[in-house]
């Protein structure tokens, strides 16, 4: 397989425009940011910890859709600004349980390309160890030094371990990514059917949550933790009329 057509590059080409950075600011004034991405009809979901109690100051898109995703001319009907800058249309909306690190919102403009959720783990012969060494492509924006914007940073990881945490009701997938600040609510997707096209054949396993360290330990020496899907459909549909209530008119 030649370099350009692997699969974590050929996802990067796919999904990287559904992937957002969400500018955000604290109540004592010090700036933040994290990571979106969009599920499918203007839904976009990332960390609760991300937007919970801050002021949202924007949500951008980096990466260009290829002409060829761009059927339905919905690019052409709006200008670079509307596509760059955004505040939630709709949102944010939390998962009922405020303990869960999940947060979901509408954009009024949204990319046509979409990065599929994975499903209910637990329905697999081996639980959530079926993507035990499977590898995993994440995106996210961590800070760059002397980067003069914020840029996508997608890096592959294996899937390590598949963590029962005593103090949480999901299982939490462990990645061999570094952990950094901005990853925060990035997808991480994995590509769970190599017979079928990379488009088909992945799905995002979950979205980054933590690192899990102790002892205040700077976030690059713990571990990347994964938050399995299945909170995340459980966030859209627990909020999905509020989501749509301002485009129903209601």
């Amino acid at each position: 397989m030649s370099n350009y057509n692997r699969w974590d590059r050929q996802v990067f080409r796919e999904c990287g425009p559904a992937v957002a950075f969400v500018e955000v600011e604290s109540p004592d004034g010090i700036p933040g940011i994290g990571t979106a991405f969009h599920v499918g009809d203007g839904i976009y979901v990332t960390a609760r910890h991300v937007v919970d109690g801050q002021k949202i100051l924007g949500v951008n898109h980096v990466v260009e859709v290829p002409p060829q995703q761009n059927v339905s001319g919905r690019l052409d009907e709006v200008g670079d600004d509307s596509r760059r800058r955004q505040l939630p249309f709709t949102g944010p909306f939390f998962h009922p349980n405020p303990n869960i690190d999940i947060a979901c919102f509408t954009l009024t403009w949204y990319p046509p390309t979409e990065i599929e959720l994975g499903f209910h783990c637990k329905e697999l012969p081996y639980g959530n160890y079926d993507f035990l060494l499977d590898e995993c492509l994440i995106m996210g924006f961590p800070p760059v030094p002397f980067s003069r914007e914020p840029i996508l940073v997608a890096t592959l990881g294996e899937v390590n371990a598949c963590v029962k945490r005593y103090d949480h009701v999901f299982d939490h997938y462990i990645v061999s990514s570094m952990a950094r600040g901005g990853f925060s609510g990035g997808p991480a997707i994995v590509r769970f059917n190599e017979s079928l096209p990379v488009g088909a054949g992945t799905m995002a396993l979950g979205l980054v949550t933590e690192s899990l360290g102790k002892n205040n330990e700077p976030v690059e020496l713990g571990f990347m933790t994964i938050l399995t899907a299945e909170p995340i459909h459980e966030c859209i549909e627990h909020n999905r009329n509020k989501l749509f209530n301002k485009q129903a008119g209601l």
